[in-house]
């Protein structure tokens, strides 16, 4: 793991909840919930944001190795659809739906149009 891919990982952790968050209450709710939560064993609150830059590289690592060993592993990969990808099928497969419902209704209006013309 390079710092690049740890300074991703920082952002991606810190911003996943703030792309999510439909409106700026629930913005506001979370980091009220998340960002500075009480430890009681230190009897204080503890910043989150803190605390993700405290981790290391060689502490990534060092559980990495203890975990994760050669024949034991996980694949973490992004999902195939973004939220905004999502959206657009979501909404464009009905239009595409409705359009080809219109189409097929027509074409049978002038198709029995022209049956009574040449009749």
């Amino acid at each position: 793991m390079t710092q690049k891919e740890l300074d991703h990982t920082r952002r991606k952790l810190l911003l996943s909840e703030a792309l999510y968050s439909p409106t700026n209450a629930s913005l506001v709710n979370w980091y009220r919930e998340n960002e500075l939560e009480f430890d009681p064993a230190k009897g204080r609150f503890v910043n989150v944001e803190v605390e993700y830059r405290k981790v290391t590289i060689e502490q990534i690592q060092a559980v990495a190795r203890r975990y994760l060993s050669s024949t034991q592993y996980q694949l973490i990969d992004e999902p195939t659809m973004t939220l905004n990808q999502f959206w657009v099928l979501l909404i464009g497969c009905p239009v595409v739906l409705l359009a080809l419902i219109v189409w097929v209704v027509w074409r049978r209006k002038v198709r029995g149009s022209l049956r009574t013309i040449n009749g």
